[in-house]
């Protein structure tokens, strides 16, 4: 058996009983996502004011990619000492449709 449970923001919830397991799955469409990621990165010239007040959208990572990596990874993006690890993520080209800028990070 296969039932929506829950739609919120572009997010599904959907629970799968086959009559011995239970498992809940997470769907998200996030190709509006990607537009908007790789018109930014089209638009991106240069970082103009490197200020010490001043920041600049790398990425952006959404909820279902944060979910996998921490899954997959054991990675916590909110977790300062695995920054090294998200960045080299976030530079992985498997990864590249996140990214709002060229470059590194």
């Amino acid at each position: 058996m296969q039932k929506l449970i829950s739609k919120k923001n572009g997010v599904e919830r959907w629970l799968h009983h086959d009559g011995e397991t239970v498992a809940i799955e997470t769907r998200q469409s996030l190709d509006a996502m990607f537009d908007i990621t790789r018109r930014l990165r089209n638009e991106f010239q240069g970082y103009k004011d490197k200020g010490d007040n001043h920041f600049h959208r790398y990425a952006v990572i959404p909820p279902m990619v944060i979910d996998k990596w921490r899954n997959d990874h054991g990675i916590d993006v909110f977790d300062p000492e695995h920054a090294d690890r998200v960045k080299k993520l976030l530079n992985d080209p498997d990864w590249r449709y996140l990214r709002t800028t060229e470059g590194t990070i």
